[in-house]
């Protein structure tokens, strides 16, 4: 059976292995049915993930295994397929068998015809995703040259569309939504992604009707990062010469409230302890809490909630360690990321300083910086990424931020990191380059 991915709405994976008892290392697959309802989410260039809204035909196993569909248990194989067949009451065994393979030869073209559906399916959804990217372009192109419209929605409109051009040129003939580009810094980023970047009030122009545009893919808070596109953003501009400062990229990816809860079922754990318990008996990678001896300072994105970004800047002093918290949504010692703090900080500390090979620090603190502050509930990463590049620089971050304007700062920065696409993004003056644009905007 060919790759296919299927998102169960409300059931995790276990549940689906418990459900349809199946195990797809141990048996063969000879049939599934799956209805597609029109929507995609993306993946990868190489596959889509749709969602299922129906599964109206039993799994077909022969070597006589059982499967569960629809909550009832059922066996359909080649030596037991007459309970779903006419019966042939005075027959030989031999017409038995007979009729046996005559269901089993009509089910597999039945099982190919749904088949051809499928990869028919995901073909005009990825030709639909297609057409919508260059009507979406198109539009944008006509906006950029209307004087009859807002100028800040004709900056947006005409960078985007350069940016959705150049994405359609790199995906060539795969589908530029998903398509992942990698810029040579942080993991590589889809198309969905950079376009996050455009305010909630233009999002109304890019009509590509995608549910992975939405975070919860509930077609709200359009504008909302992803991780991924803001380590790029900072990847971009920061300093590629070894200074004090580090960024710790990915530091606290897995420090949230709901991976602590899942974990603790697992291993009785929360994940940090879980990876202090694992690097203190030598069975993990350290690399992601390794700095080197040179660092005084530790910036990293951190979102414990999975709904809010902040930034920590980490003060590593001889005996103390010093946390500040720039949150724009509070400047107060109060609320879910202060009290996750006080719980993932400490663990944090004991990963960095035993993959390190730091010194613990007798004692430590956590304060509150000071950030500009949110009007809506989508602000928060680009806020974020512009507190990180400011503590990154060596500066305190402003807080008379135009996140608008911010924004169109980083559609340019991911417009000229384009533009340069085919050079080596790691060479010095193309590292010059985006650092250029980006202390233009902070000076």
């Amino acid at each position: 059976m060919s790759a296919i991915t299927l998102l169960m709405d409300e059931q995790s994976s276990k549940g689906l292995d418990e459900q349809m008892n199946l195990r797809l290392n141990e048996v063969d697959i000879s049939a599934i049915t799956v209805l597609i309802d029109g929507e995609s989410s993306n993946a990868d260039d190489e596959s889509t993930m749709y969602p299922i809204r129906d599964i109206d035909a039993v799994t077909l196993f022969d070597d006589g295994k059982s499967s569960k569909a629809d909550g009832e248990d059922r066996v359909c194989s080649t030596s037991n397929i007459s309970a779903t067949t006419p019966s042939y009451d005075g027959r030989s065994s031999e017409a038995q068998d007979q009729s046996s393979t005559y269901i089993w030869d009509e089910m597999e073209t039945e099982t190919n015809d749904e088949v051809a559906t499928l990869t028919v399916s995901k073909v005009l959804i990825e030709q639909s995703l297609r057409n919508q990217t260059e009507e979406t372009r198109l539009t944008l192109v006509g906006i950029a040259v209307d004087t009859n419209i807002d100028q800040n929605a004709r900056f947006f409109a005409e960078t985007v569309a350069e940016i959705i051009e150049w994405w359609q040129k790199y995906a060539e003939v795969k589908n530029p939504t998903s398509h992942q580009i990698n810029f040579g810094v942080g993991s590589p980023i889809n198309l969905l992604m950079v376009l996050a970047l455009v305010p909630e009030r233009f999002q109304g122009f890019i009509g590509i009707e995608d549910k992975q545009r939405s975070p919860f893919g509930n077609g709200e808070n359009l504008s909302w990062l992803h991780e991924q596109t803001m380590d790029v953003l900072l990847g971009l501009i920061m300093d590629p010469v070894p200074t004090p400062v580090r960024f710790g990229q990915g530091l606290a990816l897995m420090a949230r409230d709901d991976v602590d809860e899942g974990w603790r079922i697992i291993s009785g754990r929360s994940w940090l302890e879980d990876q202090i318990h694992l690097l203190f008996n030598n069975e993990l990678e350290s690399d992601l809490y390794r700095f080197s001896p040179e660092t005084k300072k530790i910036v990293f994105f951190f979102n414990p909630s999975e709904i809010h970004w902040t930034v920590v800047e980490i003060d590593l002093g001889d005996n103390l360690w010093t946390y500040t918290l720039y949150n724009s949504l509070s400047q107060s010692e109060k609320g879910s990321t202060w009290k996750a703090s006080h719980v993932q900080f400490p663990l944090l500390e004991q990963l960095i300083c035993r993959a390190s090979g730091f010194t613990e620090p007798g004692t430590r603190e956590i304060i509150t910086g000071t950030s500009v502050q949110q009007e809506n509930p989508y602000d928060c990463g680009p806020i974020a990424v512009y507190n990180a590049m400011m503590l990154l620089e060596g500066r305190k971050p402003k807080v008379d931020v135009d996140t608008e304007q911010m924004r169109l700062t980083f559609l340019r920065l991911i417009l000229g990191a384009l533009y340069l696409l085919n050079e080596d993004l790691e060479a010095p003056e193309f590292r010059a380059r985006m650092r250029k644009l980006w202390l233009e905007v902070i000076a």
